[in-house]
């Protein structure tokens, strides 16, 4: 098949297509808003009601892990560790609710492709926080010379 490039392009045309692509695009937020309350009724109360608690839970995550080193210089390492298990439980999430919306037809391509593409984003985030080196106890770094 031959692609043809037109030698001009009327504005006309051009407001057109962009009519087009706007309204597109703000069907698809439309789609994305309206899926968010199917999926997660009441996220608004939740996160208002419930922040604070997340916020404790999360702390006291943290301390008890490092109270429960016998090493302290692990710390660090520790809370890496822990912010890459949390990562990767992310990157799954995402791809099981891609897999799930798509297997029931759920959601228009653009959702779940933005769901894959979320996915993505955390997998980069968690190599890029894999390389972060935090010294002779990091595990996570691969190097010869420790």
């Amino acid at each position: 098949m031959e692609t043809s490039i037109p030698s001009s392009v009327s504005m006309d045309t051009l407001e057109l297509h962009s009519r087009r692509f706007n309204s597109s695009n703000q069907e698809i937020d439309k789609q994305i808003e309206e899926l968010k309350g199917d999926l997660f009724p009441n996220t608004n109360e939740v996160i208002s009601s419930s922040r604070k608690e997340i916020e404790n839970i999360t702390e006291k995550c943290l301390d008890l892990a490092l109270d429960s080193l016998s090493n302290p210089e692990f710390g660090p390492v520790v809370h890496k560790a822990i912010a890459i298990s949390v990562i990767e439980k992310l990157i799954n999430y995402h791809l099981n609710t891609a897999t799930m919306l798509q297997t029931e037809d759920a959601a228009p391509m653009a959702v779940i492709v933005n769901w894959w593409a979320e996915a993505g984003q955390l997998r980069s985030a968690r190599q890029l926080l894999a390389q972060c080196d935090l010294g002779a106890n990091d595990f996570f770094i691969i190097n010869d010379n420790k």
